[in-house]
């Protein structure tokens, strides 16, 4: 399939996110805040059991030997934050796969409703699939960062695969890389606004991904209808 103009996909995608949030703006904007404060809460729980348990365990090597003491300062640090990423690349899928149950709704014409984004089953999959590309995220985390922004370029249609093809993790993450590879202009430019409008919700006291979320994921999954030759209603 030969690849559509870049910039016109990516203006196409967010187009109709933009009408289909208007349109359909109570079940979207609900759907993002109680899966983002869910995430958040549970990000904020994690930080704080990883954190209390460093500090324990830096107090019970106090009285050892400084340098040593350094070195698992140092280490310690650099685990929790890649324990923190893995999490947040985590509770992010797990968001993403709760909108997009309602974008797939949306792109096939039927009105989605709160059932719409909790419903649907696959439940297990859509974790290890979460679970799946978390890791391999932070895994390019300790590779100095750009082989994690390659999985989150890649892997960016993994749940759609898993939700709308019911494939296994390992296949929709292989078929979302195929996708991509194949069509790497647009999907580069879909991540790049993607990023740019997530860092622009988190900006604004963080409240502002409760929009974007919603736009980002109905995108997302214009574009990959598009890109795989599938209608998608108006």
């Amino acid at each position: 399939m030969s690849e559509p103009t870049p910039d016109r996909s990516v203006e196409d995608a967010y187009g109709y996110a933009a009408r289909t949030v208007r349109d359909h703006a109570g079940p979207f904007l609900l759907a993002a805040l109680g899966a983002t404060a869910v995430a958040a809460l549970l990000q904020l729980l994690v930080t704080l059991a990883v954190g209390r348990g460093v500090a324990r365990f830096v107090d019970a090597v106090a009285g050892e030997d400084a340098s040593a003491l350094r070195v698992l300062g140092v280490t310690g640090f650099a685990g929790l934050v890649l324990l923190l990423a893995v999490t947040g690349v985590l509770l992010a899928g797990l968001v993403q796969a709760v909108l997009t149950r309602g974008a797939l709704a949306a792109t096939e014409g039927r009105a989605p409703t709160a059932r719409t984004f909790t419903g649907g089953g696959r439940t297990r999959t859509v974790l290890l699939a979460a679970l799946l590309v978390a890791a391999l995220a932070g895994l390019g985390t300790l590779l100095c960062y750009l082989p994690a922004l390659a999985v989150a370029l890649y892997a960016q249609f993994t749940l759609l695969f898993v939700l709308d093809k019911g494939l296994g993790p390992v296949a929709a993450l292989r078929s979302s890389a195929m996708l991509v590879q194949r069509n790497l202009g647009a999907c580069a430019g879909l991540a790049v606004v993607a990023l740019l409008a997530c860092l622009v919700g988190v900006l604004v006291c963080g409240v502002g991904i409760v929009l974007t979320a919603p736009l980002v994921v109905l995108a997302q999954t214009h574009l990959y209808r598009t890109l795989l030759g599938e209608p998608v209603a108006a």
